[in-house]
C-alpha cells in the first residue's frame, strides 16, 4: 500500500474515463465515473433481455450482462478505450469487476471453464490483443476458473457489428 501510494505520489494514476487522479484503493475507474456506470439488475440468469438475445441460436444455460449499454455514457468511452487504445489491462479489470458483481449471485456456479470467443486474425492484428481473451482472464482470477483459449476457433471473419 505504501509502495503504490509513492508510486502514485510521482506517477499518478488516472480514471481512463475522466482523467481524473485515482485513489489508492481505485484501479482503472474512479468512484465517481463507477457509479454512474447504468447497472443491469437482473432476477434471473436463465430469462433476461441479454439471455433472450441467443434465444434460438445456440445452446446456453445462462447469460447476463453487468452494464446498459448508452452512446453517451462513462461506458461507451470505457468499451471505447478497451477496443481502440490497445488498453487490455481494462479489460482484465473489468473481467474482475464483472466477476466480483456476479459470483455473489451465483452465476459461475457449475461453471468449469471460460471459454473466450476468438476475435479474427485480422482484427487480432489491428487491436494487438483479444478482448474477450483479456476480460476472461480477469474473471478467471476472481473465480478460479481455468480459461481455454484453444476450445473454439473462428473460421469465418464476421463483419464488425
Amino acid at each position: 500500500m505504501r509502495l503504490r501510494a509513492l508510486m502514485d505520489f510521482f506517477f499518478p494514476r488516472q480514471c481512463v474515463v475522466c482523467g481524473r487522479n485515482l485513489a489508492i484503493e481505485e484501479h482503472f475507474l474512479c468512484s465517481c465515473c463507477l457509479l454512474g456506470m447504468p447497472v443491469v439488475r437482473y432476477v434471473s440468469y436463465e430469462d433476461n433481455p441479454m439471455a433472450q438475445t441467443f434465444w434460438g441460436l445456440v445452446p446456453f444455460e445462462r447469460a447476463a450482462a453487468i452494464f446498459h449499454y448508452r452512446h453517451d455514457s462513462a461506458l461507451s468511452r470505457l468499451l471505447f478505450e478497451m477496443k481502440y487504445h490497445h488498453n487490455p489491462r481494462i479489460c482484465y479489470e473489468m473481467g474482475r469487476l464483472m466477476a466480483t458483481k456476479m459470483l455473489a449471485r451465483g452465476f459461475f456456479d457449475g461453471v468449469d471453464v471460460i471459454v473466450p470467443i476468438p476475435l479474427a486474425e485480422e482484427r487480432r492484428r489491428e487491436r494487438g490483443y483479444n478482448q474477450s481473451e483479456c476480460l476472461a482472464r480477469g474473471i478467471a482470477d476472481v473465480t478460479g476458473l481455468p480459461v481455454s483459449v484453444d476450445s473454439v476457433v473462428r473460421m469465418i471473419s464476421n463483419p464488425s457489428q
